[in-house]
């Protein structure tokens, strides 16, 4: 049996993504994660095995024993002692790769696991600390006479070390967490590996959730379910660990309860070149700055963006200015040329407003093909070292002091994926900066905020565009985000406001001629769309959806580049309308434009 035992999720990454970029795959696990082995292999989807619920099992033993493993009885079972027995397993993305896990015997028995072949954020392997046999449960482990886990490692790729809880853990599985993708954001650190061996003491008082889901109460060492090294890489993987043990609260060993900063969280291998920005294919007017944005214990982080400023805008003008916030592992190049076509330059040429393509801060979603990307903060809680709503604001001071605009433009935000999120986030949490914004495809956390209705919001344009069953965002994602467009027509004073559905011209047959069998590009294929408007005759406000039929998850837009690889993982983006087009033409409707 293939062993897949983990409660453990990460957003999907790709080079040129979005969310969840934010969303994640469920594990799953054997009947009986206690039968030794000396290999655990895991190819494609994996197993389907139930995923055994968790225990209270009482807790009487001593500490007198911190090692957890250092493999030298030759097989997969964890050394047993204080209570603890466990078992080694992998688990992955639900992609096409495999990994393998086993003991490395010309290495003094460590642990080495290698894979290849993924497509979505990679593969992982842990233990199950506490395994009741009897009656095929986990039990909760109390580690709190410890101060944090050690090992030691190589190898060529980013690892995370995360520990699972009951907090993490469903409460239909025994938990304290309302059943849903948003549990797997457990506690964690990144960690960056190198060919040589390195010892790592991860404290617990050092980890953090990345952000992405649930929001957990503090990590509660006395309630450990599970350990697991996440193995962030869409390239072929070796990975070694050894001595994996507790830290007792008495050793001399120095603590780590650092932040962990963006810069430690990158990927093995990628360097962040922030200044550094491929051949744009340059339109006059398009050009690249970075600033220092402080964080609250790391220092300075140099952030970037790319602006276009058409030729005929005077110096320090006030026209219009509008910020584009690309996906998880996207940056602010791959917004301009990939995502939207250099739509948004022409528009801006034609019509006088400046475009700003934002990017995300470096850090764990960023990936070797854009090594400048990285994935937005919804609400500062990676860490809490990078706050994107403050680096909106800080773009605008950077090129007011540029002599680029005066300081006094009207602001709109448009969003795709995670950037969705993060336009919808920004408006409710600065609500006089922006005029309008645009959410595409959004991913606001796994349950998205409502925006308060005693807010005085100088929105004058909300558009929100989603597909039913996007491939890319938690299944179900789209009836969360349908009653978004209700709750903002409210929170902006339109009393009496209801939707008028107008069906658009399905003008192209997406996906016509594909030869291929994925699941995904054909169930994308012939995507149609409707738009609701919100209006009321007594606001000069509107809300307006866009919902997509069937349609993938990026951008739509006429005559995109999509490759066998991209239509897997997103599908068929909808070409019936261009979504550039369709957000200014709505912003520009504004009276205060």
């Amino acid at each position: 049996m293939i062993l897949l035992f983990a409660l453990s999720l990460l957003p999907a990454a790709a080079a040129l993504l979005c969310i969840s970029c934010d969303n994640p795959h469920e594990a799953t696990a054997p009947a009986n994660p206690h039968s030794g082995r000396t290999l655990a292999r895991s190819c494609g989807s994996g197993a389907t095995s139930q995923v055994p619920p968790i225990a209270d099992c009482g807790d009487s033993t001593s500490r007198s024993d911190p090692l957890i493993d250092d493999f030298e009885d030759g097989d997969l079972s964890s050394h047993v002692a204080d209570g603890r027995r466990g078992q080694w397993y992998v688990f992955t993305d639900n992609s096409d790769g495999c990994i393998e896990l086993r003991l490395d015997p010309a290495a003094s028995n460590v642990l080495h696991a290698r894979g290849e072949g993924f497509s979505a954020w990679g593969a992982a392997f842990g233990l199950s600390l506490k395994w009741d046999a009897a009656r095929a449960k986990n039990c909760l482990y109390d580690a709190s006479p410890y101060a944090g886990v050690r090992f030691r490692a190589r190898g060529n790729a980013s690892l995370r070390l995360a520990l699972g809880t009951k907090a993490s853990t469903f409460t239909s599985l025994g938990g304290s967490c309302p059943d849903n993708e948003g549990c797997y954001d457990q506690f964690g650190r990144a960690l960056s590996l190198a060919s040589e061996w390195q010892t790592f003491q991860v404290d617990f008082c050092s980890l953090a959730q990345e952000g992405w889901g649930t929001t957990l109460r503090a990590f509660a060492p006395n309630e450990l379910v599970q350990l697991n090294f996440l193995i962030r890489s869409t390239s072929p993987f070796d990975v070694w660990i050894d001595d994996v043990e507790f830290v007792p609260r008495a050793d001399n060993t120095p603590s780590t309860c650092s932040a962990s900063c963006p810069l430690d969280q990158l990927p093995a291998g990628i360097a962040y070149d922030p200044a550094e920005t491929p051949k744009l294919g340059g339109a006059p007017g398009l050009s690249l700055f970075t600033f220092e944005q402080q964080t609250p214990e790391c220092g300075p982080l140099v952030r970037r963006y790319l602006t276009y400023v058409p030729e005929a805008l005077q110096q320090a003008n006030g026209a219009p200015i509008l910020l584009l916030l690309p996906g998880t592992s996207s940056d602010a190049e791959s917004m301009h040329q990939f995502m939207t076509g250099q739509r948004f330059v022409e528009l801006a040429a034609r019509d006088g407003f400046a475009v700003v393509y934002a990017n995300a801060a470096p850090g764990s979603s960023t990936v070797a093909e854009r090594p400048n990307g990285g994935r937005f903060s919804l609400d500062g809680s990676d860490n809490s070292q990078v706050d994107d709503v403050e680096y909106l604001k800080l773009i605008v001071e950077d090129m007011t002091e540029r002599g680029l605009v005066s300081g006094q433009n009207p602001l709109y935000l448009a969003g795709h994926s995670i950037g969705g999120g993060l336009a919808l986030e920004a408006a409710m949490r600065d609500p006089q900066r922006y005029r309008g914004i645009a959410a595409i495809m959004p991913f606001d956390g796994v349950g998205p905020r409502s925006p308060r209705l005693s807010t005085q919001y100088s929105l004058e344009r909300v558009l929100l565009a989603f597909t039913r069953d996007d491939p890319d965002l938690p299944t179900g994602y789209h009836a969360l985000l349908a009653p978004l467009a209700g709750e903002w027509s409210a929170a902006l004073g339109m009393t009496t406001a209801k939707p008028a559905p107008q069906q658009l011209e399905d003008r192209v047959v997406e996906g016509h001629g594909y030869s291929g069998d994925n699941a995904t590009a054909l169930r994308t294929r012939d995507s149609h769309a409707k738009r609701m408007d919100y209006t009321d005759p007594d606001s000069p406000r509107a809300v307006r959806v866009l919902e997509f039929d069937r349609a993938g998850h990026f951008w739509p837009m006429q005559d995109p580049y999509e490759d066998d690889a991209l239509l897997a993982k997103y599908g068929f983006r909808n070409q019936d309308v261009n979504m550039s087009d369709q957000i200014w033409e709505f912003f520009r409707s504004s009276p205060k434009l």
